[in-house]
């Protein structure tokens, strides 16, 4: 009787064990977890600041190219050529600034969807790893009352 309060004891203790480190190991991994979202989320900040900071210079060097060439004072055979270059200059800055900003939009998206695929991994093998565990736990358990059922059926022989 003795020896048999002994081992559920020893198999509760086991068992507490096997949860502790079940929750350290899932804790851990969302640590991780938590690590590489805000990564990713200070590099497309970064990102979109640097890009923002760009098109706003680009935009504004175009605007004072404008300003300078219609502030100097040209002569009317001079002028069309001039407000031509100065229209093709705007467009191929406009164009630039929207090329960009699709650019940013196509890494904020891509980093969304690497950080929304590392979590689902992640969440996936944990789930797994813990069905496995727990599988695992029920079969040693099943084993084990069967061999405390068969030492009753030989202690009764």
């Amino acid at each position: 009787m003795r020896l048999t309060c002994c081992f559920y004891v020893g198999l509760e203790v086991v068992v507490v064990v096997i949860v502790v480190v079940e929750v350290v190991s899932v804790l851990v991994v969302v640590v991780v977890v938590v690590v590489v979202v805000v990564v990713v989320v200070v590099v497309v900040v970064v990102v979109v600041v640097v890009v923002v900071v760009v098109v706003v210079a680009e935009v504004a060097a175009a605007v004072v190219v404008v300003e300078v060439v219609v502030v100097v004072a040209v002569p009317a055979s001079v002028a069309t050529p001039v407000v031509l270059v100065l229209v093709v200059v705007v467009v191929v800055v406009v164009v630039v600034v929207v090329v960009e900003v699709v650019l940013v939009i196509v890494v904020v998206v891509a980093a969304a969807v690497v950080v929304v695929v590392v979590v689902v991994v992640v969440v996936v093998v944990v789930v797994v790893v813990v069905v496995e565990e727990e599988e695992e736990e029920e079969e040693e358990e099943e084993e084990e009352e069967e061999e405390e059922e068969e030492e009753e059926e030989e202690e009764k022989d």
